[in-house]
């Protein structure tokens, strides 16, 4: 059975807010002990699409950079670049000015942030992995292959075709080179529902690979399209659809991806899951939406599967926002499948893209809960 440390955002004395509260953390994961003499560290965190105004603090990242230059070993910061080529996070110049925009530079951070696929966006490592259900090659970026102790900051949210972004997710999505976000996608090709739609062509002017021509009808070029998915979230009718089986695929694909990371890094990663401003979609979409449920707290492990279990189940036990896609969707009672009812068309189960990293050996979903302030006062 594996550890899942807890600290709840409910904060009834100065000195557990959720800082301290991440330091703590920190501590009880035990990371100095991971770390020998000579090791490069890099702290994984979304600096979220220019226009966001939900992504991770600043102040949460800066906390778990100090404390790794507390320890002597000073680390590097990284993020990745989107799939989706509008905004300032496609390329690397764009990507440095929107990180200065969200407060993430080296003034604030105390370091220098990285990307994944380095200065160029490009740099990648191509590697092989025979477990995978789906994915056997997979191109990741090459500067998380420079770091030999990985720690994933990541920001809990909704995600249309996943059910839930989370730390398998980011793993999948946030260390993966642009290729190998492609090949991830790449079977997710939409079909439009002529009876839904009217033809507004929204879909055509959002589609920034081309892919889409609005006429008398609409038409998706096979060819041009990477499965990026915003055509299918952007659509006011709902009428680009994906089947439910894709779901699945794309959902096993990102387990699958998740496993090279591990096998990348030796499985030396700590995860760390923020369950604060949990909003429908991920940091990388510009319209990410209000939280639709109350902050719950701040989540660690060594297990990637099981810190995103514990996650699924604290983000069911809570209510719902009302005035939030919680209400919209009918899940405002405790008790609710949040995730699933918000992903598209109710049909994104987010224990499939889990029970398939089990499967891979990832983790198990077999976990202790501990609160780290019990633990304090015991």
């Amino acid at each position: 059975m594996s550890e899942v440390y807890f600290a709840s955002a409910t904060s009834y004395f100065p000195w557990q807010n959720m800082k301290i509260s991440l330091e703590h953390l920190f501590d009880l994961l035990k990371i100095p002990q991971w770390i020998p003499e000579r090791i490069r560290v890099g702290v994984k965190f979304e600096t979220g699409h220019e226009d966001c105004t939900r992504y991770l603090s600043p102040l949460f990242v800066r906390t778990m950079l100090d404390e790794f230059t507390r320890l002597h070993k000073p680390p590097i910061g990284l993020d990745s670049i989107n799939l989706w080529r509008g905004g300032r996070r496609y390329d690397p110049a764009g990507w440095v000015d929107k990180c200065r925009h969200h407060g993430f530079s080296m003034e604030t951070l105390g370091t220098e942030i990285f990307l994944t696929e380095g200065y160029t966006g490009q740099d990648s490592k191509t590697l092989m992995n025979k477990l995978g259900k789906k994915i056997r090659v997979l191109e990741i970026g090459a500067t998380v292959t420079y770091c030999q102790l990985l720690v994933m900051l990541t920001h809990v949210t909704g995600h249309p075709l996943l059910g839930f972004y989370g730390a398998i997710a980011d793993l999948a999505l946030g260390c993966t080179a642009r290729k190998g976000k492609m090949r991830i996608h790449e079977d997710l090709l939409p079909t439009v529902n002529m009876e839904k739609c009217n033809l507004c062509g929204l879909c055509e002017r959002m589609c920034e690979w081309d892919a889409i021509k609005v006429a008398e009808t609409v038409v998706i070029d096979p060819k041009k399209c990477v499965g990026c998915g915003k055509c299918i979230v952007k659509c006011p009718r709902v009428a680009i659809e994906v089947t439910s089986n894709q779901i699945r695929d794309f959902q096993i694909k990102v387990a699958d991806a998740a496993s090279f990371i591990v096998q990348a890094m030796d499985s030396n990663i700590a995860y760390f899951n923020f369950l604060i401003d949990c909003t429908p979609h991920p940091d990388f979409d510009a319209n990410s939406g209000i939280p639709f449920i109350p902050d719950i707290g701040i989540l660690v492990s060594k297990d990637p599967v099981a810190i995103d279990k514990a996650t699924l189940d604290l983000v069911n036990r809570v209510p719902g926002v009302r005035g939030s896609v919680a209400e919209q969707f009918n899940v405002l009672d405790n008790n609710t499948e949040k995730f699933k009812a918000i992903s598209f068309a109710g049909a994104a189960d987010p224990m499939v893209q889990i029970t398939s990293a089990e499967e891979l050996g990832l983790g198990s979903t077999k976990y202790e809960l501990i609160d780290v302030w019990e633990l304090e006062n015991e």
